[in-house]
């Protein structure tokens, strides 16, 4: 599915330049390190990444959709959430966590059924020998 841009800019606008989750003023860090050292925008985020060991980064905050849009989430202002990269990473991070707890559930529970069709044939091959 493809992301509007409109939800994008909707969402930023609405966190006022601030993650979401944990407060920080991104925005505010941006426009002062700006004026101080007189950057531009972009060299700006990059001295701002590099003094908290981000590396890299085009942009501060992140859009991102609380139910991905991979699982059926709403390319939607509602289910969005603008995080910065650590509270983003750490979002992330927890995704893969679930996933891998989920892929392990249906292993275990394949595994189990797996292991009570065979106990059943067993009973069935002993039963009529």
């Amino acid at each position: 599915m493809k992301r509007s841009p409109k939800v994008k800019r909707q969402a930023l606008k609405r966190a006022n330049g601030c993650c979401e989750q944990c407060r920080w003023p991104a925005e505010l860090w941006v426009k002062q390190y700006m004026a101080e050292d007189n950057l531009t925008r972009a060299r700006a985020i990059a001295a701002i990444c590099e003094l908290k060991g981000w590396g890299g980064l085009t942009s501060l905050l992140f859009v991102d959709h609380k139910i991905a849009l991979a699982l059926g989430g709403a390319d939607a202002v509602e289910n969005t959430q603008v995080l910065c990269h650590p509270c983003h990473q750490a979002k992330k991070d927890l995704t893969k966590i679930a996933k891998c707890k989920r892929v392990s559930n249906r292993r275990a529970t394949f595994e189990a059924r797996m292991r009570e069709k065979a106990g059943s044939d067993d009973h069935e091959t002993n039963g009529r020998g």
